[in-house]
């Protein structure tokens, strides 16, 4: 028996409850851990007391309170699974003060105060402890308040090792990026033509402008006011080669995704730049409608502008395989009431064949001759990385194909 629970208060009630707290203690097949928040909530009444109302802007401004609220709460009772987790020989060395486990994670139990002081039963966690011997461990951590009766400020909690699965999930998005990069050099090589002609458009412009600059300068008597025209010009055309290379690099780059605010609008209107030649070299029409609130989204702007150009050659390839007599490109973004940015891009191809609707996001499945069946899949995880969805959506009369992405919306911040 490694219980140190103690019955408390008068007559058999007590005594049979603590027994049967102690018999499901010992029997759970979990780490499970009994805490003594006495001196926890002495503080949180205190606070009370004077008119604390905002416990969260209250922490903001007194940080220290996390972890003077972590020294004043103990172990007082764990069961072997707890003991075997935590690395503790004994009873004695478990039953610490709680800064003993939560030293590299104060901001996460700083939620555990939050739920209490709000009143809220329970509340779970994944945070990273500190075991008895030293080491770390990656908990998902899972408090019941008050759950005793007998001792109505103790908190029973349930911990379970996570840290196979954050291993798991981390390899799992190292291949999901790699994929991604790949099929970000696939766009590339598709776009090599585009990509040249984007480039030596203002290269030669540059080239023409400083043999004329030269010329003038041969005068006697330059016209300046000529020769500042053409420095201006060939300054414009450095800056949009300069714009083109960036665009490439930032595509082609391998790259821990950047979780940034990005404004959907302005990514929209980067990825027709970047695709501007390939409309122009497959007779696209291409219509924007961007939402005037320009919206907001929590994401990685390289990544999401993958996702917008893997949609936008898909539709071209379409209506160009398709020898479509009328070739346009419909982007729609709007913010819908329920607080999250949609994306559509619609286009008069054949649309999508209903033996292939269930399949689409399939890996390696694809409606193309020469197509790997990658794009779509790779696309549809970026999306749902990014907490949203990426769909075949009903096209609407005179449209064949109409893909919608949604993404939840985020507060106005600094664009990426």
């Amino acid at each position: 028996m490694t219980t140190n629970a103690r019955p408390s208060g008068d007559g058999c009630a007590d005594a049979l409850e603590a027994r049967r707290f102690r018999e499901l203690f010992d029997a759970t097949p979990a780490a499970i851990v009994e805490l003594d928040c006495t001196g926890l909530h002495a503080m949180l009444d205190e606070l009370r007391k004077d008119g604390v109302v905002d416990i969260r802007s209250y922490i903001d401004a007194h940080p220290a309170f996390v972890l003077a609220a972590l020294e004043r709460t103990r172990v007082v009772a764990t069961n072997e699974h707890f003991l075997t987790l935590m690395r503790a020989s004994t009873l004695a060395d478990a039953c610490i003060p709680l800064i003993g486990y939560w030293s590299p994670s104060p901001h996460v139990y700083r939620q555990f105060i939050e739920a209490r002081f709000d009143g809220k039963p329970t509340h779970e966690a994944e945070t990273r402890m500190l075991r008895v011997d030293g080491t770390t461990i990656d908990c998902l951590v899972s408090s019941a308040y008050g759950a005793v009766a007998s001792r109505p400020y103790s908190t029973i909690s349930v911990l379970v090792d996570v840290g196979a699965r954050l291993v798991a999930e981390r390899e799992l998005a190292r291949v999901q990026a790699e994929l991604a990069h790949a099929a970000r050099v696939t766009v590339l090589g598709q776009l090599t033509t585009s990509i040249a002609h984007e480039v030596s458009q203002p290269l030669s412009t540059i080239a023409l402008t400083s043999e004329a600059m030269l010329r003038w300068l041969e005068l006697d008597e330059p016209d300046l006011d000529e020769l500042r025209a053409l420095a201006r010009s060939t300054a414009e055309q450095t800056a949009r080669a300069a714009d083109v290379v960036g665009r490439i690099r930032r595509m082609a780059r391998r790259a821990e995704p950047l979780m940034r605010p990005v404004a959907l609008n302005a990514l929209v209107q980067d990825g027709c730049r970047f695709l501007h030649h390939e409309f122009l070299r497959r007779d696209v029409q291409v219509e924007t409608r961007l939402d005037p609130t320009s919206p907001m989204v929590l994401g990685d702007a390289v990544q999401l502008q993958q996702v917008f150009i893997n949609l936008a050659l898909n539709a071209i390839q379409a209506m160009t395989s398709a020898l479509s007599a009328v070739r346009r490109l419909r982007v729609t973004t709007r913010l819908t009431a329920g607080d999250w940015v949609e994306l559509w891009m619609e286009d008069t191809g054949p649309g999508v064949p209903a033996c292939d609707e269930a399949r689409l996001f399939q890996r390696f499945h694809t409606t193309k001759p020469d197509g790997m069946g990658m794009g779509l899949p790779i696309s549809q995880t970026i999306v749902q990385a990014h907490g949203g969805m990426l769909r075949l959506a009903e096209r609407q009369e005179s449209w064949g194909c109409r893909f919608v992405m949604e993404v939840p919306a985020h507060t106005r911040g600094t664009p990426a």
